[in-house]
Order: C-alpha cells, then sequence, then structure tokens
C-alpha cells in the first residue's frame, strides 16, 4: 500500500488501534476508566498532621539548604560518596520498595534485602522491607 498524505497515516494508525481495543478481553472490560463515574458525595475526612514526618522533613530540607552552600567547598571524594549516596537511594526505592516489596517481582537474600531496607531509608522513605 503506498502512503500519500497525512490522512492515509492517519487511517492506518488508526485502524490499528480500533484493532486493539477489540481484542480486549471480555473478562476485564469492565476494569477500563469509565470517565462518566463519580464517587458518592460524603463528608470529608478529618485533616490530621504527621508531626514527626512534618519535623523531620523540615530538617531534611534545612540540612540540604546548608549543604548546599558547601557545594563550593567540597572535595572529589565528597562528590563520590553524594554520587554513591544517590545512586544506592534510587535502587532502594525502585529495585526495593517498588519491585520487590510492592510488586513481588523476584525474590532476594537476605544481604541484597539488607541494603535495600538500608538504602531506601536513605532515600527517607517511611518503613522498608514491610
Amino acid at each position: 500500500m503506498y502512503i500519500s498524505n497525512f490522512k492515509d497515516i492517519f487511517t492506518l494508525i488508526f485502524k490499528d488501534l480500533l484493532y486493539l481495543a477489540e481484542e480486549i478481553r471480555p473478562e476485564i472490560k469492565d476494569d477500563i476508566h469509565d470517565p462518566s463515574y463519580q464517587d458518592a458525595e460524603g463528608p470529608r475526612p478529618k485533616t490530621e498532621f504527621v508531626w514527626r514526618n512534618i519535623i523531620l522533613m523540615g530538617l531534611l530540607h534545612l540540612g540540604a539548604l546548608y549543604g548546599v552552600t558547601l557545594v563550593p567547598t567540597s572535595k572529589f571524594y565528597t562528590w563520590l560518596w553524594a554520587y554513591f549516596c544517590y545512586w544506592a537511594s534510587v535502587e532502594g526505592i525502585t529495585a526495593g520498595a517498588h519491585r520487590l516489596w510492592s510488586h513481588r517481582t523476584y525474590k532476594a537474600c537476605l544481604p541484597l534485602r539488607l541494603f535495600l531496607i538500608i538504602a531506601n531509608t536513605m532515600a527517607f522513605q517511611v518503613r522498608g522491607g514491610h
């Protein structure tokens, strides 16, 4: 088939999307997002402040502001350590909290789980290794 203009390209793409929509399994068709759905109106939930978290997050940000003032005087090994801490905390969130404990995507041995718990804690997550 020869495609001569944007209309032909749009028609091809649209046909493919319609074909994919028809392939949805019937048992999960009800699970598709319905934009007309609205929750029942009810009382607003009570606002509760978790002061421990508010104070700890405030201290964390104050420490970060102080750290920013120290950046111009930092040495090479400090940059290396900061990069390692950043990498470890990212791994703690993605490989640990997200993939291992939330989705149960894989099984990990005890040393790896301990590393991921510590790395997740470095990312200032609430708790690790549920």
